[in-house]
């Protein structure tokens, strides 16, 4: 196998930072881009939007994501369906993962624990913003949208959507692979980059 998801979640979000009471932040949009390693190209990619059940979208998240709630309540399907179809569309218990940074494993880790639910990835997961800041040579952690300006790339589509950002992040795993072809392995492997 020699292909890695790619993924970027979307969750509710607030100005404040804090939830209103009563709520919880929890998942919008699962974002996944499918990156072959031997041709470095990207064969799949999909944006699951995703019912919320214990939070509302606020005006805040939505001038971040351009996710509203009408959206969701038209294209949107529970998180538990979510979750097989990123299982059944994208082999993602077979597959290894990466995700920019730490956030995306702990956001989808909680929340499939908090609905008593099993991880619908594999546990081969690898943070790639570490790993890629070093293939790259960039002087530090840079978040994504920085690391493409840094490779003199514009982003597609629309920065905070999840498979936008998912596309996003495989071509800046691609140029790094191109450029530290031992970056392929760690890919595969899934060995954490803190």
């Amino acid at each position: 196998m020699t292909t890695v998801n790619i993924i970027d979640l979307e969750s509710t979000c607030w100005a404040e930072r804090l939830p209103p009471e009563g709520q919880r932040s929890e998942i919008i949009e699962i974002g996944v881009a499918s990156l072959d390693l031997d041709t470095l190209t990207v064969t799949a990619q999909a944006g699951l939007l995703i019912q919320p059940t214990t939070s509302e979208v606020s005006e805040f998240c939505t001038s971040l994501t351009t996710i509203t709630p009408a959206l969701l309540a038209t294209h949107g399907m529970p998180f538990p369906q979510a979750c097989t179809q990123l299982r059944d569309q994208f082999s993602a218990l077979e597959r290894p993962w990466a995700s920019w940074g730490q956030y995306d494993r702990k956001m989808l880790s909680a929340q499939t624990t908090a609905l008593n639910l099993p991880l619908p990835v594999s546990t081969r997961h690898t943070n790639v913003k570490n790993a890629v800041v070093a293939a790259l040579g960039f002087p530090k952690p840079l978040g994504m949208a920085r690391a493409l300006r840094h490779l003199g790339w514009t982003g597609t589509g629309t920065h905070h959507r999840g498979v936008d950002d998912a596309v996003n992040i495989a071509r800046i795993v691609a140029e790094a692979v191109r450029r530290q072809p031992a970056l392929r392995e760690t890919l595969l492997s899934g060995t954490p980059q803190n």
